[in-house]
């Protein structure tokens, strides 16, 4: 079974500017991970939906589900398509809409409702690729009722006839689509629940048929802000959200020359953030993956990395925009967001940020992907770092002004053996440097603002051969590359 698993890859196109080079990232999604989140076949034999989902972790409610109404031997059997939402997607749908429900989950509907729901996420007898999912077009699912694709801000969605609030949209996860199983069927994983109507509260009773000529408003509807008055209303609740990933396709980045007498060298050279054209998004929902001010010391600002399944991005914060602390796994809206650079890392800057009623002291448990990738993944330096008490050659140093990542913006996890001594970054923080012999190494950098933890673990954890998975959040900054960010203690573990 062939299993790809893409991540987003940004490639630089360069333009003289001055003495310097101005670069635009592109977007590329045909590059593989190392180790596939999902278990590869061995000769001979084939995996059906069900042994995929119920083998692979962050589904086991979905599994249980599965194993509830007896679907694993008809799920092995003919060609399926399933729609998988993980068990982050169940919390966070539950958190969304929890008013709603009034106090119920999903754990405390009917066992006939729970079912409906199920095979509202199977299409039977056909395996569809996410390509042939055309914008506004229906898919009839298995329990006899459709739903429809929605494209919007660079992402699709699966959206079902009751998921009637726009931030329950189903999304196909970055990267986790087309994954393939026995005979043909395949996997899209979701970050929320298709719903059918009639389920929750006051749904939409269309689901007793077949709802093609009766859906919500397309996107160009949504996203008319006109109201019957013929006033310009703002109507931010009722748009479909700019895709992360698209945003930070629309980022730049400046080289610019460190050297009077001029650069022959690449190494003479470094870069700055320089957004030439500066966009402002109406909006942008996710999920938190840092809390407020864990990386102050990096960033001189209280902001936290937002994530909505198709990329990360950082938030800054203001005075004039005083959430609180937030949670990791806070649900926010960032409205009227402007990209600007901060110290090497692609941010939103100004917008005003909205948490989720009842967020600071109720959030959906937040993990990173469910692979754990090689120390190189997390992206090359710009040039060779300092490492103490090493002196071996950093591969992955490219000196080209333009270092790459695979994982920009996301949580992940990485392992690898710890090289040389922790490194103190004085008032700024602490370094450390990870090489699992893949070829690679990579930098953890421990903020300053929540490094107090550091010298519980400085002689039993952060010594030179210890074999280390460290959990955190990747940022380029200015002058160096790529460093993966842990946010607490906990973050880093012996593997």
């Amino acid at each position: 079974m062939k299993l790809c698993y893409s991540l987003i890859l940004f490639l630089f196109v360069r333009s003289a500017v001055g003495i310097g080079i101005t670069r635009r990232l592109r977007r590329l999604d045909e590059t593989q991970t190392d180790t596939p989140s999902f278990p590869i076949s061995k000769p001979g034999e084939c995996l059906s939906i069900a042994n995929l989902i119920c083998s692979t972790g962050g589904f086991e409610t979905l599994c249980s589900m599965i194993e509830q109404f007896g679907l694993k031997d008809k799920l092995s059997d003919g060609s399926w398509t399933i729609f998988a939402p993980t068990n982050d997607a169940f919390t966070f749908t539950n958190m969304v809409l929890s008013d709603k429900m009034k106090g119920m989950t999903f754990d405390d509907l009917s066992e006939s409702d729970t079912e409906k729901i199920l095979l509202y996420h199977l299409v039977e007898g056909e395996a569809r690729m996410s390509d042939n999912l055309e914008c506004k077009g229906l898919t009839k699912m298995a329990n006899g009722i459709t739903s429809r694709t929605k494209c919007a801000g660079g992402a699709k969605y699966q959206k079902g006839t009751g998921n009637d609030i726009i931030s329950t949209y189903p999304m196909l996860a970055a990267g986790m689509s087309d994954i393939s199983a026995c005979n043909g069927s395949l996997i899209h994983v979701l970050t929320a629940i298709m719903i059918p109507g009639g389920i929750i509260d006051e749904g939409d009773s269309r689901d007793s048929h077949d709802n093609s000529s009766h859906d919500d408003p397309d996107e160009d509807e949504i996203e008319d802000k006109t109201g019957d008055d013929g006033a310009d209303h703002d109507n931010h609740d009722h748009e479909l959200p700019t895709a992360i990933n698209q945003i930070v396709s629309t980022a730049e980045t400046y080289i610019y020359c460190t050297s009077e007498s001029g650069c022959d060298d690449p190494a003479d050279y470094a870069t700055a953030c320089d957004i030439k054209e500066a966009e402002e998004f109406s909006i942008v929902h996710g999920y938190l993956t840092s809390a407020s001010g864990q990386y102050g010391k990096s960033y001189g600002d209280d902001g936290f990395f937002v994530d909505d399944g198709t990329g990360g991005i950082f938030v800054t914060t203001s005075d004039s925009n005083d959430v609180g602390e937030l949670k990791v796994g806070t649900y926010v809206k960032v409205k009227g967001g402007t990209t600007m650079c901060l110290y090497g890392t692609l941010a939103l800057n100004g917008g005003t940020v909205e948490a989720m009623p009842d967020e600071k002291s109720s959030s959906m448990h937040v993990t990173p992907p469910i692979i754990v990738f090689s120390p190189k993944q997390i992206g090359q330096f710009e040039k060779p770092p300092f490492i103490p008490n090493f002196s071996g050659k950093v591969v992955n140093s490219c000196n080209c002004l333009d270092p790459e990542s695979y994982t920009g913006g996301r949580l992940i996890t990485v392992r690898g053996s710890m090289i040389g001594n922790l490194f103190d970054d004085g008032e700024w923080g602490w370094k450390v440097f990870l090489d699992d012999g893949s070829n690679g190494i990579g930098q953890v950098f421990i903020d300053g603002a929540s490094d107090s933890y550091v010298q519980e673990i400085a002689d039993t954890l952060l010594v030179e051969g210890t074999d280390l998975c460290v959990t955190g959040n990747v940022a380029q900054f200015a002058g160096v590359g790529w460093e993966i960010l842990p946010r607490t203690k906990d973050d880093i573990q012996r593997c």
